[in-house]
């Protein structure tokens, strides 16, 4: 900004003040210096004669004061220019006068106008700001217009917007000082730099009161006076800051230059409440825990053991087509399905058997389920696992990783807007955890403030890749908060520290503050029947942690310990839970196969014509192929 140019006055202020390079006006400190007053401030403009000067200068030539357009005409246009034939005139004018309606027609007609400019290069948007046409600016901002263009001397419009034009209608305005000027307008500029125009419109009336009192109040800026308007602009940037971009999170600036990363040596803490063998180390919150829960709680995980044993061995032996165990993490699944409601939905991946057992989903349709036969819920459709139960609120399981995350979200959002007192627990894996679905679904979550519980069931393994080959952070808890999701990691061979901890969640939750838990557990069966985990693992890494932390071995410790379980009880359960497990795996495989026709219903209520006559085709070739035979 050429100001020495503008006001016409190089012989009077011209001491106190240098050009730099790029053509911006700075203050002459060592000049300044020697006129410092003993309170801090600068005599500058104060100085009585140079004051008489200035004065004496406005008198003789008023001219002095005023932006270029206005030493024209009133319309800011040469007057002997054609206005009428010219859109580009009639949009700097219309800015000028504040004629919304007028700006928004002629940028219908041709939205390049918004660019135009006149003889000194003052643009639409120039003209608007400098009147404080507030409407006007918004409706050139919104078509594109620049905010930082420069007038021929150096103006954006933000120094518009300052006002320091209209000097001649203040009663002070013989006491300018270029100090004052210089420094409101470059911290003005800062503030759009930073791409917060918006401040523009909240600093509406607090800068009007700052430019009176600043540049026409009579008084200059001192040094401690700088000082407070840096931290007051500070101070509504932070606020700023807060609300749009760090959800009213306490920052503060710093001059260090400091990136972060969290590889500290101290990771999120493993919250629990027994200990590997069964010591209670928690005493006030296993308190919450009765006799009956206790039991109940071992008696399902058990039912769990005993189903994976057999249908193990079933899939080897050929009866059924697939298989995946859930060994090592029973205490997940128990111990988060006993701590919720069953109106609660449940997003399952396939690993979470015990949360439909503990809902007293039967043997029997478990059975028909892996066996794909006509009773299946799923009429056969879907691979062994993948169970489902509209009655018990479990969503049917899908084999693709992460998909059923999103899904989660948008059932708990469904609720959040039905005002529902029930939440949503997704399951997922550390593997799923590196899909981008989980990323997509924490996200959601954290702005909607939606009632669901993410559950991590971080076992170690993604199949055969080991955790630390999935991510090079502390686990996946470290998410949530980034996310915004209320986050815990907890012991997940601790059947009552992953009920504790989703019974806090669930209540958390119904508050519509989402959640996160990641329980630290281990796999020690294979992924799946079609997976060897030895060529991946030892098989000594395997022992170790089926001898020092099964959560099974931990339950039945602490139920011994307390004389709520003996051997003969517990073998009698296994017995027990055994030969139910075969007579409903006996009968499944006695039942038929779904009928031929539900390939092609319960996608419409009723068979398209296209899709009746791929039933007929296929009908017809399967009669076919039976006379053949």
């Amino acid at each position: 900004m050429n100001f020495v140019k503008r006001i016409k006055m190089k012989s009077i202020i011209g001491k106190y003040l240098k050009k730099t390079m790029d053509d911006d006006v700075v203050v002459d400190e060592a000049q300044l210096g020697k006129l410092e007053l003993n309170d801090g401030e600068y005599s500058g403009v104060s100085d009585p004669q140079l004051m008489l000067d200035i004065l004496d200068a406005k008198r003789k030539e008023p001219s002095a004061f005023v932006s270029g357009w206005e030493e024209m005409d009133n319309t800011g246009i040469i007057p002997d220019e054609n206005v009428e034939n010219d859109p580009g005139k009639k949009l700097l004018a219309a800015a000028e006068k504040g004629d919304a309606d007028e700006v928004v027609n002629l940028l219908k007609c041709d939205r390049s106008l918004v660019h135009v400019r006149d003889r000194d290069f003052y643009t639409p948007l120039h003209r608007a700001a400098y009147n404080n046409h507030v409407s006007v600016i918004k409706v050139l901002l919104s078509n594109g217009a620049d905010i930082s263009a420069q007038t021929e001397d150096g103006w954006q419009p933000l120094h518009c917007a300052a006002r320091w034009g209209n000097l001649e209608s203040h009663p002070n305005s013989h006491l300018y000082s270029p100090q004052n000027i210089f420094s409101v307008s470059q911290t003005l500029t800062l503030l759009l730099d930073l791409k917060l125009a918006k401040l523009l419109w909240i600093l509406r009336e607090e800068q009007v009161k700052l430019q009176r009192r600043l540049i026409f109040g009579g008084c200059l800026l001192t040094r401690r006076q700088f000082c407070d308007v840096s931290k007051k602009t500070d101070e509504i940037l932070i606020n700023q800051f807060k609300e749009k971009f760090f959800s009213n999170r306490l920052i503060k600036y710093t001059d260090q230059l400091h990136f972060v990363n969290d590889s500290g040596e101290n990771a999120l803490p493993v919250f629990r409440i027994i200990d590997n063998l069964g010591n209670v180390v928690n005493a006030e919150m296993i308190k919450a825990f009765s006799a009956d829960l206790c039991l109940q709680m071992y008696k399902k995980m058990l039912l769990v053991y005993v189903v994976d044993e057999i249908l193990y061995n079933a899939q080897r032996q050929g009866r059924i087509s697939f298989y995946l165990t859930n060994a090592g993490e029973e205490a997940t699944q128990i111990g988060s399905a006993s701590a919720l409601q069953a109106d609660d939905l449940i997003y399952a991946q396939y690993r979470e058997l015990g949360t439909l057992l503990w809902r007293d989903f039967s043997l029997q349709s478990l059975m028909d389920q892996c066996a794909g036969n006509a009773d299946d819920l799923n009429k056969g459709r879907q691979m062994p696992v993948h169970y489902g139960s509209k009655e018990l609120n479990v969503v049917t399981i899908s084999s693709t990783l992460a998909t059923q995350m999103p899904q989660a979200v948008g059932s708990a959002y469904a609720m959040k807007l039905r005002k529902q007192q029930n939440v949503v627990i997704c399951y997922f894996g550390d593997g799923a955890a590196s899909e981008g679905d989980c990323h997509a679904a924490f996200n959601f979550a954290g702005t909607l403030q939606c009632p669901v519980v993410f559950f991590c069931r971080n076992n170690g393994y993604a199949i055969s890749t080991c955790s630390s080959e999935q991510y090079a952070g502390d686990g996946i808890g470290s998410r949530g908060p980034a996310y915004g999701l209320n986050t815990v990691r907890v012991d997940g061979n601790d059947v009552f520290a992953v009920h504790m901890a989703t019974l806090h969640a669930r209540q958390m939750a119904l508050h519509c503050k989402p959640c996160l838990i990641e329980a630290i557990t281990y796999r020690l069966g294979h992924h799946s029947t079609s997976d060897d985990s030895t060529a991946y693992r030892s098989a000594a890494e395997i022992q170790l942690w089926q001898k020092s932390n099964s959560p099974l071995a931990r339950l039945r410790a602490f139920l011994f310990n307390n004389g709520l379980l003996d051997e003969q009880q517990e073998h009698s359960l296994q017995q027990t839970y055994r030969q139910e497990v075969l007579n409903s795996l006996i009968l499944s495989e006695k039942k038929p196969k779904p009928e031929i026709e539900t390939l092609f219903t319960d996608v419409y209520d009723q068979m398209t014509t296209r899709i009746q006559k791929q039933y007929n085709e296929l009908k017809t070739a399967l009669a076919a192929r039976e006379n053949l035979e």
